[in-house]
């Protein structure tokens, strides 16, 4: 685990330069460059938001449509340590990330034009508060058969707060205990797991990950163990 001081470091800015940011004006569609290489959208086309997290659940943003969608060569991983939303600097959680390899169902969300700026805006207060996701674009596929090119944010590999790949135990022993401004890093995994449920997603690791949290979290407590899905959380 990185020290304090050096995901301090990492996250006062230090590692802004590995960050790929899109201006105000990305849009899904056909991409054109910057004469410094990066990636643009050309603009009057759609818009869209890809979520693999609290964002499938909790996007807080308007949008005209949303729709289940797959998005190939990532997979959801607690891959991120977290000092800000369910963790602190002392006492670090973790949070998910897209991991290389593999492939994911998400949401995406077709953003209207009018509100872009300001869902942008959102996502980027949200999504950044440590810096820790590098902004880019990916295509995926919809549930309707449509491909189309959305904003993602995928883990940064270059930032201190990436875990990179940790045993079942460590995440869990992580996991448990730890609470940041948005709530116990325990309920991120209860609601992920819940609500990948409501989807039709079965993520068996991830199912297995909140087990052995609150047998840690009973244990640690003394009291019984009762999971996510037997209470329909």
């Amino acid at each position: 685990l990185h020290s304090a001081a050096a995901i301090s470091k990492m996250t006062n800015g230090a590692n802004s330069q590995n960050r790929l940011s899109f201006p105000v004006g990305w849009s899904g569609g056909t991409e054109c460059c910057d004469s410094g290489g990066v990636k643009r959208r050309a603009m009057g086309v759609e818009r869209w938001v890809y979520g693999y997290g609290s964002l499938m659940w909790r996007p807080g943003f308007a949008y005209l449509e949303r729709q289940s969608a797959t998005l190939h060569g990532r997979r959801r991983a607690f891959c991120i340590y977290s000092v800000h939303h369910r963790g602190t600097y002392e006492r670090p959680g973790l949070v998910l990330g897209l991991a290389p390899g593999g492939s994911v169902r998400g949401a995406a969300y077709r953003i209207a034009e009018t509100e872009w700026a300001n869902v942008y805006a959102y996502l980027r207060e949200r999504e950044q508060p440590t810096e820790t996701y590098v902004e880019a674009s990916a295509q995926v596929r919809l549930a309707d058969g449509r491909r189309v090119t959305t904003l993602i944010f995928l883990s940064d590999v270059a930032h201190a707060q990436w875990a990179g790949v940790l045993s079942s135990e460590r995440q869990a022993e992580l996991i448990d205990g730890a609470v940041g401004l948005s709530g116990p890093n325990i309920d991120y995994l209860r609601d992920l797991v819940s609500h990948l449920a409501d989807e039709g997603i079965k993520d068996l690791k991830m199912e297995a990950l909140l087990a052995r949290v609150e047998a840690r979290a009973a244990t640690r407590l003394g009291t019984p163990v009762q999971s996510a899905l037997e209470v329909g959380a």
